[in-house]
């Protein structure tokens, strides 16, 4: 029996599946003996994975998950069986013809996909997938699309850890709450709990008070609208405050009215909302695509939102708490900007209270997302940034006070010293 899976990584049973399988650098090849075996395991170089033109026509619904001159090169390998997590009509049509059996993966890794099919343990497709994943083919851009931006930095300024090795390491403070820094258009992103962190750390960052033009929140807890009145008063101009209403109705500690003394403009939304340049609000998440995470929380958090933006032709994610659930913040963030793949996501995922199952499973979908960067902090959870990182290997990053995250064209850098450049 052989079995062929696209992969990013030329390890052999330790390479991670892609989620993208035309544009996968290898396929692994796993040749398995009658007694069930793994007999072979060989990396071929995949000679259409730097054809944009066929991703291009991908992007566009031609050919989802894989082109046809791809499918014949599959198919050229004689393969009994196929692991991957996306494919188009007439590649599925080409490989059953073929009498190729395909399937979903289970796991991360090559070995642990091939390891499940021999147990019979993976769902056999049955018809193509639609690449932009489950619940999204019938669903149009609810902005077209939003223009690309050619140079996206983010600064985390409070997170629980305050990972700097910088000198400036210890001027950095961390409290639990999170809060983060969109460089332009100048965007605050929560505040924390205390206020203190916040102001502490913009100051020894280089960021004053009356630089943001924006605040967003992301929810009413305190851990995020903490900072807000002590921000507040520390500013000499006006500053727009974006917010779901319900967070400003119970939790967030303050009024609208309270804002308003202090020179707010307050702007209270439930539908998404343009912030500025393109940048979105989210308004309220449906959870149509996988389930809350409010593990220890005593409410569905219906006022959660994220912030959305389209850097490189990918979608760049900003998460206070991930309350809405990761498969539906990211699904409903490539819906509203068009994004036709998931960049990075940046912010709290809220796995602490979950199970273990639901962490691997959401996992899993971050995996066969194929992002660039994941940096879960805040209530990420230590258990729940170990499974992640071994779901997405390199792909994980930690975060924490002082990381900045800079976006130019299609790669990401990380710059956790303020010091660096961006590729």
């Amino acid at each position: 029996m052989r079995i062929v899976v696209p992969s990013k990584e030329d390890r052999g049973l330790d390479s991670r599946i892609t989620a993208h399988p035309r544009m996968a650098p290898y396929l692994v090849v796993v040749d398995v003996d009658e007694g069930g075996n793994v007999a072979s395991v060989r990396s071929i170089p995949n000679p259409y994975a730097g054809d944009e033109r066929g991703h291009h026509h991908e992007e566009h619904g031609h050919a989802h998950g894989m082109g046809m001159g791809f499918a014949r090169f599959l198919g050229s390998l004689r393969p009994d069986a196929i692991i991957t997590y996306n494919i188009g009509p007439g590649a599925f049509r080409r490989l059953s013809e073929q009498g190729v059996r395909i399937y979903m993966p289970e796991g991360h890794t090559v070995g642990e996909a091939v390891r499940a099919l021999l147990a019979g343990e993976l769902r056999e497709m049955e018809g193509p997938t639609e690449r932009r994943g489950p619940g999204r083919a019938d669903l149009k851009p609810i902005y077209g699309r939003a223009p690309d931006f050619p140079d996206v930095r983010v600064t985390v300024l409070v997170d629980n850890c305050a990972a700097q090795p910088s000198s400036l390491g210890s001027r950095l403070l961390a409290e639990w709450g999170f809060s983060a820094y969109l460089h332009e258009p100048r965007i605050l992103y929560d505040t924390g709990l205390t206020g203190l962190a916040l102001i502490n750390n913009m100051r020894a960052l280089g960021i004053g008070p009356d630089d943001p033009d924006y605040l967003v929140l992301s929810h009413g807890h305190l851990d995020h609208t903490g900072g807000v009145i002590k921000l507040l008063d520390m500013r000499t101009r006006p500053l727009t405050v974006i917010a779901h209403e319900v967070a400003l109705s119970r939790g967030a500690g303050f009024t609208a009215d309270d804002l308003r003394r202090r020179n707010a403009r307050v702007v209270a939304i439930r539908e998404p909302r343009e912030v500025a340049g393109g940048v979105i609000a989210s308004g309220g998440i449906p959870r149509r695509w996988g389930p809350s995470h409010v593990g220890g929380v005593a409410d569905e958090v219906p006022d959660d939102m994220a912030l959305y933006l389209n850097a490189g032709s990918g979608l760049v994610a900003i998460t206070g708490c991930g309350h809405s659930g990761v498969e539906n913040i990211v699904e409903y963030g490539l819906q509203l900007t068009g994004a036709g793949r998931l960049r990075a996501i940046i912010g709290g995922l809220h796995f602490v209270g979950l199970g273990r199952a639901r962490m691997e499973e959401a996992a899993r979908y971050l995996a066969s997302r194929d992002p660039e960067v994941v940096a879960a902090m805040h209530c990420t959870g230590l258990e729940g940034q170990a499974v992640l990182m071994g779901a997405l290997g390199g792909g994980f990053r930690v975060g924490g006070v002082g990381s900045e995250f800079e976006f130019r064209g299609r790669a990401p850098g990380l710059f956790p010293g303020g010091s660096g450049a961006g590729a």
